[in-house]
């Protein structure tokens, strides 16, 4: 019996040791309970590991600060939005009994006074204006335009970029009321513009510099060729206003025979914005055969005296007048005419947009040049 004891107490101990050594995997390592505990708090800091990474995952990320620049780079620009363009303003219809456009060798020679045209100021055009005085230059068939009251180049400039393949002239006297001259240049060739100052010498008190004087160009259309003087005349209706105006077209009636013989032709085309009447004593310096050489004949003079060419008042003061017989006799059609007035809203538009005044023409045939 003490024998099977002792068997069965030997069998037990390898048991015993198998125990024992099951709970040391690595000889010499800590017990099984050590262990254990690592494995838990490796367990628990990756759950909150990945927990932490999770969270992150679902934040966005910051970008990381720019460098700061050198002294020699430059600083961005801010990334800022463009501003849209303001909504394009109403734009003005074609009137009524607008006469036809000249076609073939005919051309028409017109001038328009654009009040006080300018883009800033008191007067200020938009791009909407800008569109539609190009519109109203257009319908008239104008290929050579003289303009009056233009404030400066950039004026011009601007309303060119809506009439493509013009181009422009301006006078300097006059302040912000000048002279210029537009023209198609696919048709038209306009030489180097001049001023007659002498036309004003001594009519202003203490030399305020407001009058304008005529701006001169040589001009040709096909075959015709011409000068081209563009004026605006002393405004208002006081007696010494009016002798103003008749000193200034006694001196225009002088200097243009005296340049008639300098050039040796006698084609002068006279446009602008005489502030007269066509049968005015003023403008009787020109058209009285009796005060000169040559004789100048008022193209519109013969409209019915409904039409006017300005708003504020009845009456054509706006006129394109020839010298005879170098340009009546052959080159000017007989034609001239005045834009049609704008009525309601239109008339409304017009005045706010364009202005005051409505463009004035007359045709001419290109196709011979007369030169008696």
């Amino acid at each position: 019996m003490a024998s099977k004891r002792r068997n069965s107490a030997a069998s037990r101990r390898p048991a015993a040791r198998s125990r024992r050594g099951s709970s040391a995997a690595i000889p010499g390592g800590p017990p099984r309970r050590v262990v254990s505990l690592v494995t838990l708090i490796l367990a628990v800091g990756a759950t909150l590991v990945g927990s932490c990474f999770r969270r992150q995952a679902s934040v966005p990320v910051a970008s990381p600060p720019a460098p700061a620049a050198s002294a020699s780079a430059p600083a961005p620009r801010a990334n800022r939005a463009t501003p849209a363009p303001p909504p394009p303003g109403p734009r003005l219809a074609t009137p009524s009994g607008l006469p036809k456009a000249p076609e073939g060798d005919v051309a028409a020679v017109g001038t328009f006074n654009i009040e006080w045209f300018s883009l800033g100021g008191k007067n200020a055009r938009s791009e909407s204006d800008l569109r539609n005085i190009a519109d109203v230059i257009r319908q008239t068939g104008c290929v050579v335009l003289g303009v009056e009251e233009v404030q400066d180049e950039a004026a011009l400039a601007a309303l060119v970029r809506h009439l493509p393949g013009w181009k422009f002239q301006l006078g300097t006297s006059g302040r912000q009321q000048r002279c210029g001259i537009l023209w198609d240049a696919s048709r038209a060739t306009v030489g180097r513009a001049a001023e007659w100052p002498d036309v004003n010498e001594g009519l202003e008190k203490g030399g305020r510099g407001s009058l304008r004087a005529p701006l001169v160009a040589p001009v040709k259309i096909g075959q015709f060729d011409f000068t081209l003087v563009v004026l605006h005349l002393k405004a208002m209706f006081d007696p010494e206003d009016i002798r103003t105006r008749r000193t200034q077209l006694r001196r225009i009636r002088d200097r243009v025979e005296k340049e008639a013989v300098a050039r040796k032709d006698e084609d002068f085309v006279i446009v602008g914005d005489f502030n007269d009447f066509a049968d005015s004593d003023a403008l009787k310096e020109l058209t009285d055969g009796r005060r000169g050489k040559l004789r100048f004949v008022v193209t519109g003079a013969r409209l019915p005296k409904t039409v006017s060419s300005y708003l504020g008042r009845s009456g054509r003061i706006d006129h394109i007048v020839v010298t005879s017989p170098g340009v009546t006799q052959q080159e000017w059609t007989g034609e001239a005419f005045v834009y049609p007035k704008p009525k309601g809203k239109e008339r409304e538009l017009y005045e706010k947009s364009v202005s005051d005044h409505l463009p004035s023409w007359a045709t001419f045939k290109t196709d011979r040049d007369y030169d008696p």
